[in-house]
């Protein structure tokens, strides 16, 4: 029995490297000074509805939209032309191993209903009962394994970008972008945008 795991667990590792193998929840998360925020909003609602994603969530001073992982970059872009960007920040996990070890239980779960059936043609009448209690809980599981596959590749799939705008009136937009990292993590273009 170990030996079937086993290789169920290589050929189900193997078809995750072969289809791509980057499983990571990437999120992002910008605060932004703007002096009209309506703006904003109504810029990231259409950068959304044009990049292939949706808005997850909008209030007035917040905007959570969901994009295809090779969109997110141009975001920074974006909202650094419309505002000021003061903070930024990045989180990435790996559910590789989740989905994984989701991929095996839904695996077994399918050859576990399999015997389910081949017993329920050949039992008795009174075990029948029984044996369809069995079938009704390991479609159930089944379904559940399968949401919860569904629900991480969906994750994966979009990109979460969470926008907090701060209204602040009379910001004058400044042309303070650079190439250099370094020097926007020193927050050189906050100090001068506060004179």
């Amino acid at each position: 029995m170990r030996y079937v795991i086993g290789i169920v667990l290589f050929i189900v590792f193997s078809c995750t490297l072969l289809a791509g193998g980057e499983n990571f929840i990437l999120t992002y998360t910008y605060s932004v000074m703007s002096s009209d925020s309506e703006a904003m909003i109504d810029m990231l609602r259409k950068i959304a509805r044009y990049q292939g994603g949706y808005v997850k969530f909008f209030s007035r001073n917040k905007v959570i939209i969901r994009l295809p992982r090779e969109h997110v970059e141009r975001i920074r872009g974006y909202l650094s032309q419309a505002g000021f960007i003061a903070d930024e920040r990045r989180a990435q996990s790996d559910v590789s191993e989740t989905l994984l070890d989701l991929q095996t239980k839904l695996t077994v779960k399918k050859q576990f209903l399999k015997k389910l059936y081949a017993i329920f043609e050949s039992a008795q009448f009174t075990q029948t009962l029984a044996v369809e209690r069995e079938v009704g809980k390991a479609i159930m599981e089944i379904e559940k394994i399968k949401g919860q596959i569904a629900y991480y590749q969906d994750r994966v799939s979009l990109t979460e970008v969470t926008v907090i705008i701060n209204e602040r009136s009379g910001l004058k937009k400044r042309k303070m972008s650079t190439q250099w990292d370094w020097i926007r993590k020193l927050g050189i273009e906050k100090l001068i945008a506060d004179f």
